[in-house]
């Protein structure tokens, strides 16, 4: 799979959207690759799994539960 390349000059310089809904820290965020359907996925220390779409910066949905611990990644 190709990986995208990107310059300092076409990254944006400001926030574009902020996600709201983890309870405390987000360890990791995911982007999907660009050829499919725009989502990222969050994993943080309130023990839940997020999937947003960026473009609204609505949650699509939230896994719960069969984490004991913070989630620290996502592979």
């Amino acid at each position: 799979m190709a990986q995208l390349e990107a310059s300092a000059d076409s990254l944006p310089s400001s926030e574009v959207r902020m996600l709201r809904g983890h309870d405390g820290r987000v360890n990791i965020a995911r982007f999907s690759p660009a050829a499919t359907a725009v989502y990222v996925a969050t994993a943080g220390a309130d023990r839940t799994i997020r999937l947003w779409n960026p473009l609204s910066g609505l949650c699509v949905k939230t896994y719960t539960g069969g984490h004991g611990y913070e989630v620290l990644d996502l592979d």
